[in-house]
């Protein structure tokens, strides 16, 4: 559902033209919002799909420790990370630039945003083998939070909408 919301979102975002961006801008926007929800919609399907092939590796009598080395592809989750976040840093960015949501809005976004894409590199680099202290990267290398800065962003632009004077249907942030 998440993924879903995340294509419907960006989806109706650049047909609506509300970014204001050229148009070389908007088809590489959306040739990296494709990428990152590839790899979103990949790796939902990869995690949901786990424990059937934790179960067929442990039934061909394979070890169970190894079968995370086998099954899972650090590359392509560092890769997705920093599309995700850089695509959501771009967002905030723009979003910003257009007045359509405040400051501390995208500061936050910004910040956690960064935060991300450093610790897909960290997680790179290390192959998983975070060194002592900065374990809380790791929490940035969860799908969710992508999700949870789109969801930040969303409340923003929630707060800079003025219901009133959208009754004549402008559609506009004021």
């Amino acid at each position: 559902i998440a993924a879903l919301l995340f294509g419907v979102f960006f989806l109706l975002l650049f047909k609506s033209h509300s970014l204001k961006v050229s148009n070389v801008t908007r088809w590489l926007a959306i040739v990296i919002f494709i990428l990152a929800f590839a790899e979103f919609i990949w790796e939902f399907t990869h995690h949901y799909l786990y424990p059937e092939a934790l179960k067929e590796w442990i039934n061909q009598g394979k070890n169970a420790e190894a079968f995370s080395k086998s099954y899972d592809s650090i590359n392509i989750g560092v890769s997705g990370r920093l599309i995700q976040f850089s695509l959501l840093i771009w967002l905030s960015v723009r979003l910003y630039k257009l007045r359509h949501i405040k400051i501390w809005s995208s500061v936050i976004t910004i910040v956690f945003g960064v935060i991300g894409i450093v610790s897909a590199f960290v997680i790179y680099a290390t192959q998983m083998n975070i060194p002592k202290g900065f374990e809380i990267l790791f929490l940035f290398f969860i799908p969710g939070i992508p999700f949870l800065l789109l969801y930040w962003l969303g409340v923003g632009l929630l707060t800079q909408f003025n219901f009133s004077s959208n009754v004549s249907g402008t559609g506009r942030c004021v």
